[in-house]
């Protein structure tokens, strides 16, 4: 029996007794957990990642465009009018105004 026992928990043959098998398979079982924690983390962190990234890329985007952003340019604009009416009287104005853009 000694040698049986031995047998059974030597790990090549750890599936062939039915202790061996639940030891197999509970170990399975915590990588396949620890594994599947891993990944869900690492896709946790790497979808915070992006959004911090993106949300950063938008904010630094967004302040250069405010500052680039140029003011209304605005034209200014005199206009003479010189009329001289048939009985003689003269009629001078001057008008100033802006136009934007």
């Amino acid at each position: 029996m000694e040698i049986f026992s031995d047998v059974a928990l030597h790990s090549s043959n750890r599936s062939r007794t039915p202790y061996g098998f639940l030891q197999s398979y509970i170990l399975s079982q915590k990588i396949k957990k620890v594994f599947h924690g891993i990944m869900e983390w690492l896709t946790l962190n790497a979808v915070g990642l992006a959004g911090l990234v993106l949300t950063l890329v938008g904010v630094i985007f967004t302040g250069v465009q405010t500052f680039k952003k140029k003011k209304p340019s605005t034209k200014k604009f005199r206009l003479k009018e010189h009329i001289t009416k048939p009985d003689g009287t003269e009629i001078k104005r001057e008008i100033e105004y802006e136009e934007g853009e």
